[in-house]
């Protein structure tokens, strides 16, 4: 069973330095790779650079589905690098797509070629995909509806972005209430309903996905069953 995720990057990150890169180093590619150069030293895999903690709730749910013989596939959206897989190594750098106008944000993403490689991501092969993306950077994804989907695909959204969704994904709509039933802030929440599932995944194997996919709004009381 190969399951594909991707989730947000965070302000605290494992190493941090002066000289960090910001949003005018990654407008230029010349410029960026020599940036990195500098402070090469501290290049880390996506994978363990964050340390927020959306990114350690999220891991807890990777380590022990990986464990239990899930593949799991992690992606990290970054306002500075794009879209990445867990592998590739980055370095200290502070950018962000929260706080950004509509059209800023617009722009920085479309300069990010996200408009491109986020509908490859959507559209390639898996048993499952987890998109546990803030407001903020869903939008930068720039989704049409029209946008194929190479595998069931759940998005854990606001109600809010509920509807821009492309056709046959699978909406799982956050609720205030939802900060306490599965007891984290909700900074972090999203990543944490993606490790309740990936939990629930690591217990039940594939009989686990497909009452997951067929609970529709009872996603909840499918991870707490």
């Amino acid at each position: 069973m190969r399951i594909s995720v991707v989730t947000i990057c965070t302000r605290e990150k494992l190493h941090d330095h002066p000289r960090k890169l910001t949003r005018v180093d990654f407008a230029e590619l010349s410029r960026r790779l020599w940036r990195e150069d500098e402070i090469g030293h501290l290049r880390t895999p996506a994978g363990r650079f964050y340390t927020g903690l959306p990114q350690r709730r999220l891991g807890a749910g990777v380590g022990l589905a990986r464990r239990a013989g899930v593949a799991v596939d992690l992606w990290v959206l970054s306002a500075g690098y794009g879209l990445i897989p867990e592998s590739l190594p980055v370095v200290p750098y502070d950018c962000s797509f929260n706080g950004m106008s509509a059209q800023d944000l617009r722009a920085w993403s479309t300069h990010l070629a996200l408009p491109d490689t986020v509908p490859m991501f959507l559209e390639a092969p898996a048993d499952l995909r987890l998109v546990l993306l803030t407001d903020p950077y869903l939008q930068a994804c720039q989704l049409s509806r029209d946008a194929p989907l190479g595998a069931p695909t759940v998005f854990v959204v606001s109600r809010r972005h509920a509807h821009c969704l492309p056709t046959g994904a699978i909406p799982w709509i956050l609720e205030r209430a939802d900060v306490g039933r599965f007891r984290t802030p909700a900074v972090a929440l999203r990543q944490e309903v993606g490790a309740w599932t990936l939990a629930m995944l690591a217990a039940e194997g594939p009989s686990g996905l497909a009452r997951l996919l067929a609970a529709g709004a009872g996603w909840r009381g499918a991870l707490a069953g």
